[in-house]
């Protein structure tokens, strides 16, 4: 896309919703213009178009931004609305790249979100077309990724993964070393920690779009959990989409191709295998279902695929990384959670805050859903300055981790020294 937004694909059917959208559009955005899907059958008729798509449409979306990277086009920037029962759906929608931004229809404030989502848009693709000189990205080649995080294991993690791929790449800690080093450098991808200290990613991302870039960087969101509010925060902070933690190698490589000619082969033709573990045992499924529901029983309790991929990748030279992160959590998460659980009790939230963010990453990145979530919760409670229930929730914590161990040990047994 190499032009302002100057329309609006409005992919839906013909509905009370719709006619909200339309609505909004005409009175909010006099000069944008909207096309119903049938006027949209050509991928050469999306630059200038912002897509809004019924989750119902789905198919036909990814059908149609496929056919954009068959022939070399940058897709449009996508908004799906969808109910949030289908969250499974939109996951599966977000993986593939085809979207950057997400709001459900039953959040009361749907349609406020969606405005400024449209607006945030709109002004971001303003900006970015101004400046003279400015290389458009479908022309670019990504040589230099910059990953910031604040957690070792999740800077771990990136390292193999961009190591794999071959891409030359620099770490960092957080949001003030990425700007000093987008400063010093030039890269290509940015990938971006939401939360961090001593600067957080929106500010890190508001600050590098200061600097006035040639080329301007492409700037990734990579976060655990993702909301529409938090989407409609990564744009307004000049962020071009989001990615889910943890990462793969799979997610990585597609969004590395949405944006740039990379010239490199897809990771099936390099012949790298499908996740899998041809010496670890598989959790077995007696002991999952034996484990606590509780709080945020809805996540499960271990997914084995982040630390498999790693497996694939490492078990040839180093077969002891994945082990290591494992034996690491094991033995360094306990004496942790016992100062949760005292800075719980004494009333100190942000004690109890930082515990809780530096595990939602370490849990995400190892499989051990639950105990992420759990972390998620605490720090949103924290946010909110409600404090009530946090000893209860330290207290589940600790009794997930006691169901989550004995799975992590079964599927990496290596992992039991010393643990």
């Amino acid at each position: 896309m190499n032009t302002p937004i100057n329309s609006i694909s409005l992919i839906a059917p013909e509905s009370a919703q719709r006619a909200q959208i339309a609505i909004m559009v005409t009175q909010r955005f006099p000069g944008i213009r909207i096309l119903p899907h049938s006027a949209w059958p050509d991928t050469a008729n999306m630059d200038g178009s912002l897509v809004i798509a019924d989750l119902l449409f789905a198919d036909l979306l990814e059908t149609l931004l496929c056919e954009c990277g068959n022939k070399g086009r940058l897709p449009p920037p996508v908004i799906v609305i969808a109910p949030q029962e289908q969250e499974e759906r939109l996951a599966s929608i977000i993986r593939s790249g085809s979207t950057s931004y997400v709001i459900t229809d039953t959040n009361q404030r749907w349609l406020v979100i969606l405005e400024a989502l449209i607006d945030a848009i709109i002004n971001r693709y303003a900006v970015l077309k101004q400046p003279e000189g400015i290389q458009t990205i479908p022309s670019r080649k990504l040589r230099n990724i910059l990953a910031v995080d604040d957690d070792f294991m999740s800077r771990t993690v990136f390292r193999t993964i961009l190591s794999k791929l071959g891409y030359q790449y620099v770490l960092v800690e957080n949001g003030a070393e990425a700007v000093e080093a987008a400063r010093r450098q030039t890269f290509g991808l940015i990938l971006m920690d939401a939360q961090m200290p001593v600067m957080d990613g929106f500010t890190a991302t508001r600050e590098i779009r200061a600097l006035a870039l040639q080329p301007q960087p492409v700037i990734i969101c990579v976060s655990a959990f993702s909301h529409a509010d938090e989407h409609e925060h990564c744009i307004s902070a000049g962020m071009d989409g989001w990615l889910n933690k943890p990462i793969d190698l799979k997610s990585l490589s597609a969004l590395i191709a949405k944006h740039f000619q990379t010239g490199k082969e897809t990771p099936a033709a390099q012949g790298i295998p499908e996740p899998g573990i041809p010496t670890a045992k598989e959790p077995s499924q007696t002991a999952a279902a034996s484990a606590s529901e509780g709080v945020c029983g809805d996540a499960e309790l271990y997914d084995a695929t982040p630390l498999k991929e790693l497996w694939e990748m490492t078990a040839d030279d180093d077969p002891d990384f994945v082990p290591s992160l494992v034996r690491n959590l094991l033995k360094d998460f306990p004496p942790v959670l016992a100062r949760m659980r005292e800075t719980a009790a004494a009333g100190d939230t942000q004690g109890c805050y930082a515990a809780a963010h530096m595990y939602e990453s370490r849990t995400g990145n190892l499989g051990a859903r639950r105990m992420q979530a759990i972390c998620h919760l605490i720090q949103q409670k924290v946010k909110k300055g409600d404090c009530c229930g946090l000893v209860e929730l330290t207290a589940e914590l600790s009794r997930v981790y006691d169901s989550t161990r004995p799975l992590l040990l079964e599927a990496y047994p290596a992992a039991s020294d010393n643990a």
